[in-house]
């Protein structure tokens, strides 16, 4: 937290993780021969999340603020379809691997106006978007690239009042708010799960 000037304020948070590769050994049987075999599962994922956040005085007559988030995240080889939709037998063997990444965005901002008696106007909005995509060995030849691309945004604008002469507490508002599927395709590809 850092104040810019008087009455201004700014909020940075960063983080990250990493889990690196854990070599996680699993079992299987050849649906072919009914011999035991084994597979590797990598286990390795990246994250990283960044928030920023600017405000006035929140006690002035006038105020507001806007805030910024965002983050993203990287997963290799972990555990995939297993033995769903296979009848209970291992087709995957030794390619039984899912991978994926994910991007999340939010800007959020609102404005606030004090009023006599106590009462307080207050107009906020948002907007995020968010993409995800995954990848799965479908079968030993076959995999599947699963993409998704999603939004929303939204607007309120509330009239309140927390204290008056009949110790009595009300609030008016109205909304807005729309999310939307922007983009879901499923692309099967002849090739196996790539490891970078």
């Amino acid at each position: 937290s850092q104040t810019l000037t008087d009455g201004l304020r700014m909020h940075l948070a960063f983080g990250y993780t990493h889990q690196g590769n854990e070599d996680i050994l699993y079992q299987y049987s050849d649906p072919a021969t009914g011999n035991p075999g084994s597979g590797i599962w990598r286990n390795e994922i990246q994250a990283a999340t960044g928030v920023a956040k600017i405000e006035t005085d929140p006690d002035e007559p006038l105020s507001g603020r806007i805030g910024l988030f965002y983050s993203e995240s990287k997963s290799v080889d972990f555990p995939g379809f297993g033995t769903f939709n296979f009848n209970g037998q291992s087709l995957l063997r030794d390619r039984d691997h899912s991978s994926g990444e994910a991007q999340f965005g939010m800007i959020n901002g609102a404005v606030v106006q004090r009023l006599p008696e106590d009462i307080e106007l207050e107009v906020n909005g948002f907007y995020w978007e968010t993409r995800r995509r995954r990848l799965f060995q479908n079968t030993p030849a076959i995999l599947l690239d699963i993409d998704n691309d999603n939004d929303r945004v939204g607007a309120n604008v509330q009239l309140k009042q927390s204290h008056n002469a009949w110790h009595t507490q009300w609030l008016l508002g109205a909304g807005y708010d729309k999310a939307e599927i922007g983009k879901h395709t499923v692309t099967p590809f002849a090739d196996r799960l790539e490891r970078p």
